[in-house]
């Protein structure tokens, strides 16, 4: 999930919401436009499109109609069935306005691997780690948040911090590199 603000000439927010197909491939779901972006605005883009996913039933028609608001400034579309087990997880950046749009209506967020590598760059950054070791500590950051399953991050994990406790850093940075890995 994630928005763009110039698309359009009122410079109107585009939030987009792409799913993973059955083919691994990214493929839009929806888009919401608004004329500002913020916690509500996202928060009523993502319960419409919950309210739009259809069962999982072969026998169901999926049936829908259009329905008045009851403030009467506008409509919105409603399905007879729904899928209410639909709840994801959502990829964002670090927009705290998705985060807080998303609490207790989705799983959770998880915050896209870009955004995640920048975070680390710039706790090396404030940390002064060498640049000898950067690539290295980067490097295995990413294989272990790219493991396939809990068991084998948890490995990666252990083999990660005794690779952190073996270099010749202050005990204080070895931590917050292990800390920055929780």
């Amino acid at each position: 999930m994630d928005s763009k603000h110039d698309l359009n000439n009122d410079r109107a927010p585009v939030l987009v919401f792409v799913v993973e197909n059955n083919a691994g491939s990214g493929t839009p779901l929806a888009f919401g436009l608004s004329n500002k972006e913020n916690q509500w605005t996202i928060k009523l883009s993502i319960i419409a499109i919950k309210k739009n996913i259809p069962c999982d039933r072969d026998d169901c028609e999926h049936k829908w109609n259009y329905v008045n608001l009851p403030n009467g400034m506008g409509f919105e579309r409603v399905r007879e069935c729904n899928s209410f087990n639909w709840n994801p997880f959502v990829m964002t950046d670090k927009h705290r306005p998705s985060k807080i749009a998303v609490t207790n209506i989705l799983r959770g967020t998880i915050l896209c691997w870009f955004h995640i590598m920048q975070t680390i760059g710039e706790n090396f950054n404030q940390w002064n780690i060498p640049w000898s070791l950067r690539y290295p500590l980067a490097l295995a950051f990413k294989i272990i948040g790219q493991s396939r399953t809990e068991n084998e991050s948890k490995e990666f994990g252990l083999l990660y911090q005794n690779f952190v406790n073996s270099l010749k850093l202050p005990n204080n940075i070895k931590q917050k590199l292990i800390a920055d890995l929780n």
